[in-house]
């Protein structure tokens, strides 16, 4: 709660500050601590302009909180209304694949004249059973959301893409590319994964993987390659936990390769989906 001295009380149960931060967040794309110090600023009697160049937020960032702090109080920054309970998803496995998807070739972007976040997965377009694929598992988890098949022009790819305001909590977010910067699941997602193995391991290989035949031997191999040392270690780790074979590798060009090779293993593969022509 907000106190008479302007500071926000987080001292409540672990859940109820989660659904408070989220709510903060979804609302003003800022953190709860950046909320604290611009309330905080503003009741010693910082001017907007003055508390836009102490935190580095834009200007009008800080005219909306302080406005509607000023005449809504502490009831507006607490209410529930449009707070995404996102834990349902641990249980459904169109997320665990979108999820891997996502990892693999997905981005969140949010232009400035835009209020709302949006998901874009890239596919090649020659995989339109993959695509297809795709655009039925996102409008499973956003069925009052549009989803969107863009050609690209110049390109053999697609983009299928789908706005919803909760975009950077319901998938691993953060700023710059991601094999530039920390890739942590959460506790949830964790689950979601635990759940659904095979799903997620689907996603990252129709996403980031490929199905290939050596010349030489004729023998069919499995590959997933990424920038990312923790999203590979996160296909690992589910390779592992789905009992599959495989050896890692760093490329030149500076990407890890994952490479399944064992016959046993891509038999595996295969009987689960994780071929691209058949999915």
């Amino acid at each position: 709660m907000i106190s008479s001295s302007g500071e926000i009380d987080i001292h409540k149960s672990g859940e109820t500050r989660k659904i408070f931060e989220f709510f903060i967040e979804s609302i003003f794309m800022r953190t709860l601590e950046e909320i604290q110090d611009i309330i905080g600023l503003h009741k010693q009697n910082f001017n907007n302009c003055e508390i836009s160049r102490i935190l580095n937020i834009p200007r009008g960032t800080i005219k909306d909180v302080v406005k509607q702090y000023k005449e809504k109080g502490e009831g507006y920054f607490l209410k529930k209304r449009g707070v995404l309970d996102h834990s349902y998803l641990k249980n459904k496995k169109e997320y665990a694949y979108i999820l891997g998807m996502y990892l693999g070739d997905g981005s969140i972007t949010q232009y400035k004249t835009h209020r709302t976040p949006s998901i874009r997965i890239a596919l090649d377009s020659k995989w339109p059973h993959v695509i297809e694929k795709v655009q039925e598992k996102l409008q499973e988890i956003f069925p009052n959301n549009k989803v969107s098949l863009i050609n690209v022009t110049g390109a053999n790819c697609v983009h299928i893409k789908c706005y919803n305001k909760h975009l950077r909590e319901i998938f691993e977010y953060g700023k710059g590319a991601k094999h530039k910067r920390k890739i942590v699941l959460k506790d949830w997602q964790k689950k979601a994964i635990d759940s659904y193995p095979w799903d997620f391991l689907r996603g990252l290989i129709h996403s980031d993987g490929s199905r290939y035949t050596m010349t030489a031997s004729g023998r069919v191999n499995y590959s997933f390659s990424n920038k990312s040392v923790d999203i590979i270690e996160l296909f690992k780790n589910i390779c592992e936990k789905c009992e599959i074979k495989y050896n890692c590798y760093k490329k030149q060009n500076g990407q890890y390769e994952v490479r399944i090779r064992r016959i046993e293993s891509v038999k595996k593969l295969d009987k689960n989906g994780c071929n691209k022509r058949g999915v």
